[in-house]
């Protein structure tokens, strides 16, 4: 029941309801939408407390991981690069020169 009272009309063949009648309904549904306000927000909270510790997971996780690579020039990496940076690399070795240097 969202808004229904927004989309009730008194017109002329409906007779206007008594003051205390509409404030009653009104009050009814200010709480409803207070109530339905108040879940929403609670799901939204919720929603970002798992990505918050998603996120701090991923980064404990990649400093645990860059903890544990190799520093100097290995048999693998004989520049000492990073993953990201060898892979490069290893992509532009494998590609030959152009003959007109560009």
């Amino acid at each position: 029941m969202k808004l229904a009272w927004f989309n009730t009309v008194s017109t002329s063949k409906t007779p206007a309801l008594p003051v205390e009648e509409r404030l009653d309904r009104l009050e009814a549904a200010h709480r409803a939408l207070t109530l339905e306000w108040e879940d929403t927000y609670e799901r939204i909270m919720r929603t970002l407390r798992r990505l918050n510790k998603r996120a701090q997971d991923a980064r404990l996780l990649g400093e645990k991981e860059e903890a544990q690579l190799p520093l100097g020039p290995t048999n693998d990496n004989p520049l000492g690069l990073d993953p990201i940076s060898l892979a490069i690399h290893n992509r532009r070795a494998r590609v030959p020169p152009r003959i007109d240097g560009r």
